[in-house]
């Protein structure tokens, strides 16, 4: 767990690489270990998903979150199912997989007790559907990232923006 945080610190840092050392080093500790906790693990997924959305790589980001997504649900934990859905359903609209971007919002929100962090997740979610109304998709981004900046979570704000392509909203952080 401190790995992960430390991977988690890195990459709200910016520090891609540097959180793709502590991962693989996570990797190495944990390879052939059994019976792990499943929050443990999908902490990790969401970490890893995290990287590769950094990094845009979203078809590696989607197959870690249907990973988390899966344990999640196994677990009955609808709390991570839904966090991980949210992200799976911005990095299923950036491949141009809309229904099924659809699916993981529709699915998310049937968790009975949300926090304003994956309400954050949600506007996210739906300003990645660009192709249904930019000037909507704008809106929810900036709903978003007013939410985000109010709590305060600038790591969060960073994570609404990566592959954006709404122009008209920018971060107050770097």
């Amino acid at each position: 767990a401190a790995l992960d945080s430390r991977a988690n610190i890195l990459l709200s840092r910016g520090d891609c690489d540097g959180c793709a050392a502590v991962i693989e080093e996570i990797s190495t500790h944990i390879a052939g270990e059994r019976g792990r906790l499943h929050w443990d693990e999908l902490t990790e997924a969401s970490s890893r998903a995290r990287l590769a959305q950094a990094r845009g790589l979203w078809k590696d980001a989607i197959r870690e979150l249907s990973d988390g997504v899966r344990l999640a649900s196994a677990c009955g934990d609808a709390l991570w199912n839904s966090r991980m859905r949210l992200s799976r359903s911005r990095c299923f609209s950036r491949i141009g997989q809309y229904s099924s971007a659809a699916e993981d919002v529709i699915q998310s929100r049937l968790v009975d007790r949300i926090d304003v962090r994956d309400t954050c997740r949600y506007y996210g979610a739906l300003s990645s559907f660009e192709w249904l109304s930019p000037s909507r998709a704008g809106h929810y981004l900036a709903r978003g990232l007013c939410l985000a900046r109010a709590i305060p979570d600038a790591t969060l704000e960073r994570e609404l923006l990566w592959g954006s392509e709404v122009p008209s909203v920018q971060s107050t952080h770097p």
